[in-house]
């Protein structure tokens, strides 16, 4: 990690990803956890509504997924 930012290493594939603060804050928080509780868990620290980030935390973790970043 980097400050509030994260650099991904993938060994299968030998990509790095840069995730920066937002995408960062939802992967540290990828523990088995549902969008709903993630969204939550984040506007409680932004002081930001959880229906207005959801989606975005839903976008980033598809994002990831598609990036081969999470497995199970």
């Amino acid at each position: 990690m980097f400050g509030t930012e994260a650099v991904l290493y993938d060994e299968r594939s030998g990509m790095v990803h840069h995730l920066n603060a937002s995408a960062c804050a939802i992967w540290m928080l990828l523990d088995g956890r549902s969008v709903s509780d993630i969204a939550t868990n984040l506007a409680r620290a932004s002081g930001t509504a959880a229906d207005d980030i959801r989606r975005d935390v839903l976008q980033t973790i598809v994002e990831l997924e598609s990036a081969g970043l999470l497995h199970g």
